[in-house]
């Protein structure tokens, strides 16, 4: 299939797509004809009427497609580029509207991955150090683990003394099956964009145009074009002007990670110093210490907040908002299909998408 807006994207539109729309006008006025005909010879008024009645209908499906197509061309033509000129936003990439909506769901699948990531990571931090015990002798000396009780038998007692980041591991599971779906919902929602790309939506017009004219088809008719003209219209749009939101939805400016309080999250998403280190190695790190242990997973301190906020950060960015873009789009489809004239149930609208 041909990528929408590619140079072969013009070749497609008059090689394909209005020789499609052609016949199919073709095939269903020489039905009517024919219609029209049977009509005068067994002097039927109802279906004279009938055939009047569509011929207006025909009329109205073949604009709906000159319409999507001139539409579509003046999105290919658009420079984002300017346009976050003109509103004050800068950095933004020369780019037409269908790329700058592709664009947003990339880089909403890059922040929910780089949430993931930030969460998994405190999430293996803190599972390590909750299960780390320590043995204090009594009588210890300056306040360190080393005390006279251990040189007459075993006095002391058993510690975990990150014990406590239990309390953070339930909380962080939440936010980490929240990254997770997000993730998901990035990833799925560029595969919806992608079938619109791809130009299988346009398929859906000259069948329309056909199934619109056809008695007991119209609402189905209708439906296909309407979801054409949702799907190439209402919902890259929706998504190229939360593009230019990026700079607050996805932190573009901040390299797709969430500038919260607490130590960067960056310093989270490398793990190079932990894989690194064979089981043999870590082990014989913990004997340093709890705090050498600590220090090694976080040197310069943890941000279970920050983790937790960056997850949210993520589910607005890559699930919330798209949902919403498809939302919208599905509900311009019952909105588009009763300006033609037909009633269409949106319950099954989302089935079918």
């Amino acid at each position: 299939m041909v990528e929408l807006c590619s140079p072969d994207f013009g070749k497609f539109i008059m090689g394909t797509l209005v020789p499609l729309s052609f016949y199919a006008a073709i095939a269903t006025a020489g039905l009517m004809a024919f219609v029209f005909m049977i009509a005068r010879m067994i002097s039927n008024p109802r279906l004279l009427v009938w055939v009047e009645t569509e011929i207006l209908q025909l009329g109205i499906s073949c604009f709906s497609v000159a319409m999507i197509v001139l539409v579509v061309n003046s999105f290919c033509g658009l420079d984002f580029s300017s346009l976050g000129s003109v509103f004050g936003i800068p950095n933004i990439p020369k780019a037409n509207l269908y790329q700058a909506a592709a664009m947003y769901l990339n880089e909403s699948a890059i922040y929910s991955h780089n949430a993931m990531t930030v969460v998994r990571y405190h999430l293996e931090a803190y599972t390590v150090l909750s299960y780390f015990n320590a043995f204090n002798c009594d009588f210890t000396v300056a306040g360190s683990a080393f005390g006279f009780g251990c040189f007459f038998g075993y006095g002391g007692e058993n510690l975990q003394p990150f014990g406590g980041y239990g309390a953070y591991m339930a909380a962080l599971n939440i936010f980490f099956n929240s990254t997770v779906i997000s993730y998901f919902t990035a990833m799925n929602s560029i595969m919806i964009l992608l079938f619109t790309y791809k130009g299988f939506a346009f398929f859906f017009l000259p069948l329309g145009i056909f199934l619109r004219s056809m008695p007991y088809l119209r609402p189905f008719g209708s439906l296909l074009i309407s979801i054409s003209l949702a799907f190439l219209i209402v919902y890259p749009l929706i998504l190229s002007i939360l593009y230019l939101t990026g700079d607050v939805t996805v932190e573009r400016v901040n390299g797709y990670f969430a500038k919260v309080p607490g130590p960067d999250l960056k310093d989270f998403y490398n793990e190079a110093e932990i894989s690194s280190k064979s089981g043999a190695g870590q082990s014989l790190q913990a004997l340093g210490g709890k705090d050498v242990v600590f220090k090694s997973y976080f040197p310069n301190g943890d941000n279970p907040i920050g983790a937790m906020i960056f997850a949210g950060y993520a589910f607005i960015a890559a699930t919330f908002l798209p949902t919403v873009a498809l939302l919208g789009t599905l509900a311009s489809v019952a909105y588009i299909a009763h300006l033609y004239g037909d009633e269409i149930d949106l319950s099954r609208v989302v089935q079918l998408v």
